[in-house]
């Protein structure tokens, strides 16, 4: 089945615009391309799709209610094969910060909103699209404002609460698109801001 679509974009012909398409029950596609070939059909492929299914827990093992679970950034794994990426991070050969696909969208998501963990900590987003890797911000009362990142494919069967690896020094915890995370809990931080000058708040 295809679907066509027209659009009204820059007139400069060397300029470089993004094209995204999504669709129910289907993993978005992009592509980048150049306005003066614009002229010329262009096709966006969606791929199949695999829900991320996530439950976040206190330090403590209670389910963590109302936590704001937003995807940030998707990448679309090239070189190195997505497997061997998994393996690196695996063994700690790699951070999860340290992955080098330029295929990426860092923008807001279109048709994505923030998901919420309901009374059971649990949260599920859809339409990222199977084999990606993606970073979910998490922010949520009384827990460290924290991200994980996320490979959109089912763990294998003899890894627990979904866990590729641990975060290392300034990276993710690394998980497969079922899984568990535990939030750490949160500092409060309070002040008073005042005028340099006068001293007055």
């Amino acid at each position: 089945e295809h679907a066509r679509f027209e659009a009204t974009l820059s007139e400069n012909p060397d300029a470089t615009v993004r094209l995204l398409a999504t669709a129910d029950g289907f993993g978005l596609g992009w592509t980048d391309v150049k306005v003066a070939a614009l002229e010329e059909l262009i096709s966006l492929k969606l791929v199949e799709d695999v829900p991320i299914e996530g439950r976040i827990l206190t330090i403590d093992g209670r389910p963590a209610v109302g936590v704001k679970v937003t995807p940030s950034e998707l990448k679309q794994p090239t070189e190195p094969p997505l497997d061997e990426f998994i393996e690196l991070l695996r063994t700690g050969a790699v951070g999860s910060r340290n992955y080098p696909y330029p295929g990426l969208w860092d923008k807001k998501l279109p048709g994505q909103t923030p998901a919420v963990t309901d009374a059971e900590g649990r949260f599920r987003i859809t339409g990222l699209g199977a084999n990606r890797i993606v970073s979910l911000v998490l922010e949520g009362e009384a827990m460290h404002h924290w991200w994980v990142l996320v490979v959109t494919r089912r763990p294998p069967a003899h890894v627990e609460e979904g866990l590729i690896a641990r975060a290392t020094e300034g990276g993710q915890d690394a998980y497969y698109a079922l899984f568990e995370h535990v939030a750490q809990p949160g500092r409060t931080l309070r002040g008073v801001g005042r005028e340099a000058e006068t001293g007055l708040p």
